[in-house]
Formats: C-alpha cells, structure tokens, sequence
C-alpha cells in the first residue's frame, strides 16, 4: 500500500492525529455520571449527555482544514 493516497484532501490542524483517547475519556465520565444519577433515590432522572459533560474544545485536535493536493502532496499520503 506506499501508493495509496487519501481521497479527501483534509489534514488535522494540530499535531495530534486523532482524538479517540479524549473521546474515550469524555464517554467515560459521562457514564460515570450517569451512574450516580441512576443510583441516586431521586424519582426524576436528569441524565446528562457528552456535550454537557466535557468540553470539545479542550481536546488536543481542533479540528480539520481543507487543503490543495497541488500544493501540498504530502498531506494525502496515508
């Protein structure tokens, strides 16, 4: 596979290539919460979601930039 080549020319805009560890990290505190509210003796659940529970902005990728692939070949290697 050396000559693969993505087909969408988009590149992250930080150095981190992924952010599954902060996604992971945010799922997991929002269940963690959510078992405190189950486990709780209130009759009313509020169960909260992922967005308002953590913050995307303080993951380590901020997202994704379109790019030229005749100006930039390197970013479509995989």
């Amino acid at each position: 596979m050396s000559r693969s080549k993505k087909k969408n020319p988009f590149i992250s805009i930080s150095q981190s290539k992924s952010e599954k560890q902060d996604k992971v990290f945010a799922h997991r505190k929002e269940r963690r919460i959510n078992r405190v509210i189950l486990t709780s003796r209130d009759y009313e659940y509020n169960f909260k979601t992922d967005k308002e529970v953590s913050n995307s902005y303080f993951f380590s990728k901020d997202g994704m930039q379109r790019i030229d692939p005749s100006e930039y070949p390197k970013g479509l290697r995989k």
